[in-house]
């Protein structure tokens, strides 16, 4: 038990110094003191002067002065008073109190020798090496010590009891989920739990509700349920957690775990509340069905009442026991996978799962706070309401504030906000010494203290042994003044009626309301009072506590709370820190599930699915191997020209243009599609664009630079061969321009039906590639130029003035392939690129680069790359004669089999 500082007990260091000065005084009258002795280089010599004294009458008659009893009374009534103050001043160090307490006496003591005896002097007479001498009285004496200490104490600033241990700010880190991308409605996080993780959760569910009825009717606290029951659902969890981790691991997305651990509690506590509903509704519907075919009782019109009455107490007894299950013999190698496996110290998840408040759901219950933590009550208006007891406390606890670590310090003094602001987040983010509840232990914890103290004599360790000593004093000071301040506040009370309330419970097997029973505890001022109100409340419950219990808790709460509080001080204040505590996990935990949308609509998994948005938390055993998430893209454009034309000449030889293009276009690219790795992106009468998809995980299949410029050139090989053959039949030929774009982010999907329709910035970059600008043609076609597939212009001032401002370069490209400088950055990292000797005449300006790449079907093909100058675009400049644009350049995909030969040789 702790013991109180003894301010009072050090009055005897006061009436010390009156007594010993009123003897010195008594001894130096009536008996005869010899000069002292030599000491060293001191003189000591006691000294009295006669003169002053009085005679006996005198002193007596003097005595019997009223008067001078009445100023003697105020000086003493002043002397208690200072003490009393000293007293409330309770956190002052020990010494310094010690020293004021002996300043009173002195001070009380010379004018207690004033008054009686006009100034008696008997002094220490000190002669220090026959320098100087000087006399000094007792009381003097002990004056000048005490008002030097004083002084020191004020230089200092010592005069407080300090803390020797740092108090801790808020250690609940922060959701790490709001670096994750969004979903198809680009606001929540996509979440897919595990199939069999659901049903195995619903039938859990389902089975237990009735459990827990039948169980809490019959008045016992704890549900029993067999392991057997819920193993399939924490097995399952299990693996979706190892599978978690590992993804972790292998992505780096650390805060995948978090997701899971949110949205599995999400997920249960959603589920627990529709399934409690819809178990009231049912048997509420039955029981309306039977009583108007009047087949009802009155047990089945009580067991509908209490349902309905106690329907959030089996929500929060369900939610316990699943979660229980899913977190049991999981919690410590879970803590250590996230320290040694992902390197994670501090974790959302770890706190979440301890917090038995975070289980229970939002709709948490009084019997479930009992459990747990103290009853504080859910309406605003009451005074007991969590605000007003978090208030009251926290002006008890405000002067160590200052012992908190600052952030700087490596931790959150406050709980961070975002977009979900309420009343309760803004409350719980004040600064309170019970954000962690260590801070009550090393404010209130004697015990803890005193046998660390043991333990550090034990070891010899005297320096760890003064400092927690100290500590001690300063928890010792903490303790009375808490306890004073509590036993003094309206919400003392409430707080002792809450463990009584708890205590009833427990020795009966009543339903009655932990409200309702704190209430009539509280609020009944008499034991004839509370044995009425009881009375009236009786009525309304099945079985009501025995009344025997009922006053004997009344008694703790109106005439032994005080000492019911200074016997559970430090209990009271864990169970609230705790409270306040696991509170600010619940918020973040709201506000982390207001950011999470777990995903059940098929085509809603379909689209965010292919947008690589959905995080998806299947099992192994559910999951068909699958490519890992899309990095990177390129876009494959594939531009016929002048199809319109084309169409027109078919039709006027009645020929038909559908099947003309389907036969020479694209069915023979869709034989080649597949071997290269691409897919359709869209098709129409005259393009086709393709895209291929680097995945992670897959090194040796993502060369998509190269297998997207071999598809290009073994299309238009296909089309000079169909080409051929349409001339030889007088049919009009088909003319293509590819372009080639690459993306360093994965593409994007919207989903049209069954239809999924591609978004990617690099279709429009493509689309230009493989254009052909209708001047530039004429402009060729007028002079003769060479017959080269692709050129890129730069248009000359004057003619950008003439019209040519759509662009920045003016392409043409005549059955040729032209790529981005992106894709010519990518072939370099995907293969090695040999630059060859230009044997070409009319591609003196350009350099060459060789390369060789696989495709998907085994197949190994070559391929020449052309890198060459950008010119400037005039129609009055000669073809051959075009100046070069300074350091900017061009990629063309070289696939001619001319050209290769004689690039062979």
């Amino acid at each position: 038990m702790l013991v109180k500082r003894p301010v009072f007990g050090m009055v005897w260091l006061s009436a010390a110094i009156i007594v010993l000065g009123l003897l010195t005084r008594w001894a130096t009258l009536f008996a005869s003191i010899p000069e002292g002795t030599l000491l060293s280089f001191l003189q000591l010599h006691f000294i009295h002067s006669k003169s002053a004294i009085y005679s006996i009458s005198q002193l007596e008659g003097h005595l019997s002065d009223p008067y001078l009893w009445g100023l003697w009374g105020l000086l003493v009534a002043a002397y208690l008073f200072s003490i009393w103050k000293i007293e409330r001043l309770n956190y002052l160090r020990i010494l310094p109190v010690m020293a004021l307490h002996l300043l009173a006496g002195a001070l009380l003591s010379t004018a207690f020798d004033l008054l009686f005896f006009r100034g008696f002097q008997n002094s220490l007479q000190i002669d220090v090496a026959g320098v100087f001498n000087f006399n000094l009285t007792l009381v003097g004496f002990v004056l000048v010590v005490v008002t030097i200490y004083l002084l020191r104490v004020t230089v200092n600033q010592n005069w407080l009891l300090t803390s020797q241990y740092r108090l801790s700010p808020c250690n609940i880190p922060d959701v790490q989920i709001s670096a994750l991308p969004r979903g198809v409605d680009n606001i929540h996080i996509d979440v897919l739990l595990s199939n069999k993780f659901c049903k195995s959760s619903n039938l859990c569910i389902h089975n237990l509700i009735p459990f827990v009825v039948r169980d809490f009717r019959a008045g016992k606290r704890r549900v029993h349920i067999s392991e057997n029951q819920l193993k399939p659902l924490h097995d399952i969890f299990s693996q979706m957690m190892e599978e978690t981790l590992r993804r972790a691991k292998d992505s780096g997305e650390k805060q995948l775990v978090e997701l899971l651990v949110i949205s599995v509690f999400k997920y249960i506590h959603e589920e627990v509340d529709r399934s409690v509903d819809a178990y009231v509704r049912q048997r509420t519907d039955a029981f309306h069905n039977q009583y108007q075919q009047r087949m009802t009782g009155e047990k089945d019109q009580k067991f509908v009442e209490y349902i309905s009455r106690y329907k959030d107490d089996v929500t929060a007894t369900t939610n316990i026991i699943i979660i229980s299950a899913l977190k049991e013999h999981r919690l410590l190698p879970f803590n250590k996978a996230l320290k040694s496996f992902l390197g994670i110290k501090k974790s959302f998840s770890i706190h979440l799962i301890q917090a038995p408040f975070a289980l229970y759901g939002h709709q948490y219950s009084d019997r479930a706070l009992l459990d747990n933590y103290l009853l504080t009550a859910q309406l605003r208006k009451s005074d007991n309401h969590f605000y007003k007891i978090d208030e009251a406390l926290s002006k008890i606890f405000q002067p160590y504030l200052l012992l908190l670590r600052r952030s700087d310090e490596g931790e959150e003094e406050i709980l961070k906000n975002d977009d979900f602001v309420n009343e309760r987040m803004e409350i719980l983010a004040q600064t309170s010494i019970f954000m962690d509840s260590s801070n009550i232990r090393k404010l209130l914890d004697t015990e803890w203290t005193r046998e660390n103290i043991e333990q550090a004599a034990k070891e010899g360790d005297r320096a760890k042994k003064r400092k927690l000593e100290r500590h001690l004093q300063f928890q010792s000071s903490v303790f009375f003044r808490v306890e004073k301040e509590l036993s003094k506040s309206p919400i003392s009370r409430w707080l002792v009626a809450s463990y009584q309330v708890k205590e009833i419970l427990y020795q009966s097997s009543s339903d009655a309301s932990p409200s309702l029973l704190n209430d009539l505890l509280v609020n009944s001022l008499s034991v004839v009072e509370l044995e009425e109100n009881a009375q009236k409340k009786s009525v309304l419950i099945n079985r009501f506590p025995d009344m025997e219990l009922i006053k004997s808790a009344w008694d703790v709460v109106h005439n032994g709370y005080v000492k019911f509080i200074h016997n559970n001080l430090l209990s009271m204040m864990l169970d609230f820190s705790r409270y306040r505590h696991d509170l600010q996990i619940e918020c973040q935990l709201l506000q982390a599930n207001n950011h999470i949308k777990l995903l059940t609509d098929k085509s809603d998994v379909q689209s965010s699915r292919a947008n690589y948005t959905l995080h998806d938390f299947s099992i192994l055993s559910e999951v068909d191997e699958q490519k890992g998430q899309v990095r990177s893209h390129i876009i494959i454009k594939a531009d016929l020209r002048g199809s319109t034309q084309v169409t027109d000449k078919l039709v006027g030889l009645s020929l038909n243009p559908a099947s003309h293009f389907e036969r020479n276009f694209f069915t023979p690219v869709n034989e080649l599609i597949e071997s290269y790795g691409a897919e359709k992106v869209f098709i129409e009468g005259d393009a086709i664009i393709l895209i291929l998809n680097e995945h992670e995980g897959q090194k040796s299949n993502n060369h998509i630079a190269s297998r997207a410029c071999g598809l290009a050139a073994h299309i238009l090989r296909v089309v000079a061969k169909q080409n051929k053959e349409l001339k030889c039949y007088a049919l009009p030929e088909l003319e293509l321009g590819i372009g080639i774009a690459y993306s360093h982010s994965s593409p994007r999907y919207l989903f049209d039906g069954e239809h999924r329709i591609t978004i990617s910035p690099a279709i429009n970059r493509a689309d230009r590639l493989s254009a052909c600008a209708w001047s530039v043609r004429e402009w060729r076609e007028k002079q003769s130029a060479s017959m080269s597939q692709v050129e890129v212009y730069q248009p000359s001032k004057s003619a950008e003035a003439v019209g040519e401002k759509a662009q920045k370069d003016m392409v043409f490209n005549l059955n040729g392939i032209l790529i981005e400088d992106d894709v010519f950055e990518k072939l370099q990292k995907e293969v090695n690129l040999k630059q060859v000797q230009n044997r070409i005449p009319t591609m003196q300006d350009s350099k060459l680069f060789s390369l060789v790449f696989p495709d998907l079907a085994g197949g190994v093909h070559r391929m020449i790359v052309r890198k060459a100058p950008i010119k400037r675009y005039d129609q009055s400049y000669k073809v051959d004669k075009c100046p070069v644009v300074d350091n900017r350049f061009f990629y063309e995909v070289v696939y001619k089999k001319n050209i290769l030969d004689q690039l062979r040789k």
